[in-house]
């Protein structure tokens, strides 16, 4: 009984925080041999349906028919959990966040789809945290962001993968971890982690050591924030505070099952009894071996290890050749030959020949039809991944000749397709590949298009040059303050300068053309006048003749006429003389 023989204590909490309804939802269950802690996020509004509850209830139900630590049995519980979901999807889409944690009181695996995580605090250091299926996480794992920013970031609840989701749902599922005594499991929403610092969690984790005062302690700092709007906040403390140790004899046990099974075929007497001993005593041996390697094979299979997987396979079907059983030797090379055809599928995947991976793991799917311990859906999620990556791979050598055919603009397009396809595959070093050529491509699109709002300026500054020639100067101006515009635009700050000199020049003949306009204006003006001037002295009214005489004069004046203003000047003088005759012939 691995559960009476270790001590985990589980305390946790859960608030609405400042909503009516609270979302989220908690639940655990411990076994003999197993455990298992399921925590929910509900991010929809249906105020019927509980989704957080729905998920976590048939998780929970799936473990309690088939408890397990298998990383596969444990995606499909999470699978099958997101299709109920689906299914009860019927006036508002059902979506959750959730995190799973499994353990055998020795070990644990943990599942998670969304943004609900696990904490492993060890020896009060924080040595462990679940990524988030996040936008913001995926920022944090290319360093264009730090890890400490996602709790803030505002794409911290753009999730790529959730309960619920209408896409392909593809959960993370751990490894196998090995636990200590003492490590403390902390179990949270985001209400929680969000508005909990990492220092301020890790202070809580120092300074507290019973489960429920860590979880009230963490209640205490998120509400000693005073926000004005709390979200559903949920937190579990799962204290380790003794690890079942493993059997360090459990290979001879199994060693004493096989040899007992075999000594009802021990012939009686003397020297043969002895020899016969001896041999089934080896035999034993070598079945114990099978055993335990096929066993190794199994568990580095759910790993995910299969090059390991496929060397403890290749030890028992030798094993089993040694005992001569037939039907195990042809089992264990079947499983050697898939997993060593996965594992090569794997190498040849981290090598960038993705079609050889997809020769590979088809092959293995072929001939893994018949056992159930490999994963169908594991092995279409590889052939998934590799025929993805070979498409961002095939898109990239469409856009490089677009590249070297100088067509930038179609190039750029199909860049930024293939990066968007390479996020989703998570495909890290062809997402940096690309952006180098994105980059390459906007440069030179940057290029030619300056080099066209050059040849622009430089046509509205040849059409200003000849405007000027042709003295149509307003003309001029307007193509001069273009190309100045333009040449601030490319900072080309020579031609700006240029370019004002220019418009000062033509400022400056638009000005003189304008007095020397005014110029002729004033003199048709006095010229005009001294002409009425010349009727009303010729008509004797006088009075009339020296008022138009005296402002004729001061526009020739003003215009520079000095001699028709000394001549009309003499006009007004003769007008004043008759006038004054005048005036004394009527007194007389």
């Amino acid at each position: 009984m691995r559960k009476e023989n270790s001590k985990f204590e589980t305390a946790f909490l859960s608030e609405a925080g400042s909503s009516i309804q609270n979302k989220d939802y908690f639940a655990f269950v411990e076994l003999d041999d197993f455990a298992c802690w399921v925590m929910a996020d509900g991010l929809d509004t249906d105020q019927e349906i509980e989704s957080a509850e729905l998920v976590v209830k048939s998780i929970i139900g799936q473990f309690l028919e088939k408890p397990t630590m298998s990383r596969r049995k444990l995606k499909n519980y999470m699978r099958k959990a997101h299709k109920q979901l689906q299914i009860e999807s019927k006036r508002f889409r059902l979506k959750a966040s959730v995190t799973v944690v499994v353990s055998n009181y020795s070990k644990i695996v943990w599942a998670v789809a969304g943004h609900t995580r696990l904490y492993v605090y060890r020896n009060d250091v924080l040595h462990l945290r679940s990524d988030d299926l996040s936008l913001a996480q995926t920022f944090a794992n290319e360093e264009k962001i730090s890890l400490d920013r996602i709790d803030t970031h505002d794409e911290r609840y753009n999730l790529l993968t959730y309960m619920g989701m209408p896409n392909k749902f593809n959960p993370f599922v751990s490894k196998k971890m090995r636990l200590n005594d003492g490590d403390i499991l902390l179990l949270c929403t985001a209400g929680l982690w969000e508005n909990v610092e990492s220092t301020e969690m890790l202070d809580a984790v120092t300074e507290e050591k019973d489960g429920q005062k860590l979880v009230d302690t963490l209640e205490e700092i998120v509400l000693s924030k005073q926000k004005q709007r709390i979200p559903n906040y949920t937190a579990a403390a799962i204290m380790v505070n003794k690890v079942f140790q493993e059997d360090p004899k459990k290979r001879t046990k199994i060693f004493k099952r096989i040899a007992l099974a075999l000594i009802p075929i021990l012939l009686l007497g003397g020297i043969g009894t002895f020899f016969i001993v001896k041999d089934i005593k080896q035999k034993a041996e070598w079945a114990a071996d099978m055993v335990e390697y096929s066993n190794n094979g199994d568990t580095y299979v759910e790993d995910g290890d299969y090059a390991a997987a496929s060397k403890e396979y290749s030890e028992a079907k030798n094993a089993a050749k040694r005992i001569k059983d037939i039907v195990h030797r042809e089992l264990y090379a079947k499983k050697q030959r898939i997993t060593h055809l996965i594992a090569q599928g794997d190498t040849m995947l981290g090598e960038g020949d993705y079609v050889k991976a997809i020769e590979f793991y088809e092959k293995a799917k072929k001939e893994s039809k018949a056992l159930e311990q490999f994963s169908k859906e594991d092995l279409d999620k590889k052939i998934e991944q590799a025929s993805a990556v070979q498409g961002v791979l095939d898109a990239m050598k469409d856009a490089e000749l677009k590249l070297a055919a100088k067509d930038y603009v179609a190039a750029l397009a199909i860049f930024e397709e293939a990066k968007k396809e390479a996020i989703e595959v998570s495909y890290t070093s062809g997402q940096e590949l690309i952006q180098e050529k994105m980059t390459e491509a906007e440069t030179k699109i940057a290029e030619i298009e300056r080099e066209l709002r050059i040849l622009d300026a430089e046509k509205l500054e040849k059409s200003g040059d000849q405007n000027e020639k042709m003295n149509n100067l307003a003309e001029a101006m307007t193509d001069f303050a273009g190309a100045q515009e333009i040449y601030q635009e490319i900072d080309m700050l020579e031609k700006v300068l240029a370019m004002e000199r220019k418009i000062t020049k033509i400022q400056e003949l638009m000005q003189s053309e304008l007095s020397e306009q005014q110029q002729e204006t004033k003199v048709s003006d006095a010229d005009r006048l001294e002409q009425k001037g010349d009727k009303f002295l010729a008509s004797q009214n006088y009075g009339q003749a020296i008022a138009s005489f005296s402002m004729a004069q001061q526009l020739y004046q003003d215009a520079n006429q000095i001699d028709k203003a000394m001549a009309v000047s003499e006009k007004k003088a003769l007008a004043e003389q008759e006038q004054t005759l005048q005036q004394a012939s009527k007194e007389g």
